[in-house]
């Protein structure tokens, strides 16, 4: 009786680490792939969260300028002042914050405010208690400087000031 020897088909070890190693290279284009779309989405992400801080904030002063009756400043606060509400904004250097009953804080980076009344620039914010109608701001978005200005059209009623010296 003969035994056969039956002849199985198989890959070489040569073949076997040359598959291995084009595996390990597409595993390592892919990686590379994936980071990269990730940090992308990443970045993407956090401008876009920066953004929507910047354009609420833009609103609500946009909003707040037309709804006021006045509008003072005093340091780093402008208040504007409607027959029932006192809304107060404080301009520091990474954030701002708006009182309205509630307290906002928008955590962007933004320059001194620059504030005048009737085209009197008043930059040094010493006054107390100076009427606004005119307001520059400039806030980062990063490494980008927007540039914002606002404008209050007040009514003669609004800037008409009782005062006890008056001769009525």
């Amino acid at each position: 009786m003969k035994i056969r020897t039956a002849k199985l088909r198989s890959f070489t070890i040569m073949e076997t680490i040359i598959v291995m190693i084009v595996v390990a290279i597409l595993i390592g284009f892919s990686y590379s792939a994936y980071l990269i779309i990730s940090r992308s989405y990443l970045s993407f992400s956090a401008k876009s969260k920066d953004m929507q801080t910047v354009l609420q904030l833009d609103r609500l002063l946009k909003k707040d300028f037309v709804q006021a009756r006045l509008i003072t400043r005093t340091d780093q606060h402008l208040i504007f002042r409607t027959d029932s509400v006192v809304t107060d904004y404080e301009f520091r250097q990474d954030y701002i914050t708006r009182t309205k009953r509630l307290t906002d804080t928008f955590y962007v980076r933004s320059e001194s405010p620059v504030t005048g009344f009737e085209e009197r620039v008043d930059s040094s914010a010493t006054d107390t208690g100076s009427r606004v109608d005119d307001l520059r701001l400039i806030i980062w978005l990063q490494k980008t400087k927007i540039p914002y200005h606002y404008h209050k059209l007040y009514s003669s009623e609004n800037l008409f000031q009782s005062s006890t010296d008056a001769i009525h």
